[in-house]
């Protein structure tokens, strides 16, 4: 039972992943846009007041409001990864770095220590990792070089992957701290509040973002459907989370974090296969490209399993 839970949500998740991909690509062309939306739509947290929230002190208040600082960097950085880059790369490359992050950020600003399987877990994720990234091109010597000095260049897709795993990672170490001080749903009502806070101030402060918001009011023919399609992808993603959750309930939270790996695979065929159809989706698949992917998604798969063990 919880096998098939978990296959399923992570069917919706890499759904939600290709979705994202056409949507950033061809109909919310900024991605800043796109991600105020999805901080906007926590505004749905407020059904949680009932469940009793309660006040936090103003440290906590603190910590919630740099959680959602680091959800809309994340997003921002993902929805631009994926509009410019490949769906098949870029999603392993920002949730299979995320946990590389947390194990280094733990180590130094909670002084945890890693364990033998975290390090073999380390290892697998940045082979893993570095494997799905790399890009095999005919250039000089000198070329390479000078290419490999431009290593910071924000605007390429590879290093906005690494970064919204980056902002993620930051996230979820702020969430860890704003849990264990409030509790679960109190932590998540504030959290999530913070999201919609900082999705207004940076429409209230970048122009290009009140521009571009304002002009999508305008389009009234296409807007409907593409408001409907944005709702329901973010429902996909919704149903994704709960039910890996719930799977992780049921069964070994090992064994089902590990199964993360099936999302990337599920992004692959499905791409590979909606690609044919839709040129926003459409990827360069060569034996090599496949096997090299393939290759990278089983060694991200066995360094979560050894991440958590």
């Amino acid at each position: 039972m919880w096998l098939i839970i978990a296959i399923i949500a992570y069917f919706f998740l890499g759904l939600g992943n290709v979705f994202d991909k056409i949507l950033v690509s061809k109909h919310i062309s900024s991605p800043l846009a796109y991600a105020f939306y999805v901080g906007i739509l926590n505004i749905a947290a407020l059904v949680l007041i009932p469940l009793g929230v309660t006040v936090p002190s103003v440290f906590n208040l603190f910590l919630c409001l740099l959680s959602g600082i680091f959800f809309i960097a994340a997003l921002y950085y993902l929805y631009s990864a994926l509009k410019s880059g490949e769906t098949s790369t870029v999603t392993p490359l920002v949730y299979g770095s995320t946990p590389v992050y947390l194990l280094v950020l733990s180590f130094i600003f909670l002084g945890e220590r890693l364990t033998v399987y975290e390090i073999i877990a380390f290892a697998l994720l940045i082979i893993g990792l570095v494997t799905i990234a790399y890009q095999k091109q005919r250039r000089g010597l000198i070329k390479t070089i000078l290419i490999w000095l431009k290593i910071y260049d924000y605007k390429k897709p590879l290093y906005q992957a690494i970064l919204a795993g980056l902002f993620f990672a930051l996230m979820n170490l702020s969430l860890k701290a704003i849990y264990q001080n409030l509790g679960f749903v109190s932590g998540l009502f504030w959290s999530r509040m913070a999201a919609v806070l900082t999705a207004l101030i940076v429409l209230i402060f970048i122009a290009s973002l009140r521009q571009q918001i304002f002009k999508g009011k305008k389009e009234k023919r296409t807007a409907g459907k593409i408001k409907l399609f944005f709702v329901g992808n973010q429902v996909l993603a919704m149903l994704g989370f709960v039910g890996v959750n719930y799977a992780i309930s049921l069964a070994s939270a090992t064994i089902v974090t590990a199964l993360q790996g099936l999302q990337y695979v599920f992004v692959f065929i499905l791409v590979a296969v909606l690609g044919t159809k839709i040129p926003d989706l459409k990827e360069k698949w060569t034996i090599k490209i496949i096997t090299q992917k393939l290759i990278a998604t089983i060694l991200i798969i066995v360094g979560l399993y050894f991440l958590n063990l």
